[in-house]
């Protein structure tokens, strides 16, 4: 019984967005959440740096370099959940159906007459070039069979989006422009 108790809770703690179309109205709730959760926990989280910045110092003057340690790693363990929560509060999308239709089409590069083409299947063409996307943190990326990578904000709306264009042989990205054609 307990068994099949875990197995049904684990069941209905799937996130919904792995299941498909997430509704609007709660991909908004969520981020809504999340900005508000980090700005709650920002004061707490300050007083508490603060005294776990006085400790380390208290420890520090009295030679308990051992406590001192703890202290440091548990600041630092602090900070980093700040900034993981305020990170999540400012990226929180939920990648759908709908805001990934809106890249599928054809595209051509502004100022050259380049050629995209994104397909449902996440397939992608360039000329010569095929290429596959995924969608990970918010970003739809497309690996070219050339080695190059193209990087879409999700989330543009209209005929124009930002594409971060790298080379396999750069450390670098170069921004380009792309219309939708079609």
């Amino acid at each position: 019984m307990k068994t099949l108790r875990i197995a049904l809770l684990a069941l209905l703690h799937i996130p919904l967005h792995l299941s498909g179309d997430v509704p609007k109205d709660l991909v908004a709730l969520r981020e809504t959440y999340w900005k508000a959760r980090s700005q709650a926990l920002a004061p707490l989280d300050k007083r508490y740096a603060e005294s776990l910045t006085a400790l380390k110092a208290r420890y520090t003057r009295d030679g308990n370099l051992d406590a001192a340690l703890a202290a440091d790693a548990e600041l630092k363990e602090l900070q980093k959940s700040s900034n993981d929560n305020a990170a999540k509060a400012a990226t929180e999308k939920v990648v759908t159906k709908q805001n990934t239709d809106v890249l599928v089409g054809e595209w051509e590069k502004e100022g050259d007459a380049a050629h995209y083409v994104i397909f449902r299947n996440k397939e992608a063409q360039h000329g010569r070039d095929s290429g596959t996307w995924e969608v990970k943190d918010g970003l739809l990326t497309i690996l070219w069979s050339n080695g190059y990578t193209a990087s879409i904000t999700l989330g543009q709306q209209g005929n124009t989006i930002e594409v971060k264009s790298k080379s396999p042989k750069s450390t670098t990205s170069s921004t380009m422009v792309w219309r939708k054609i079609k």
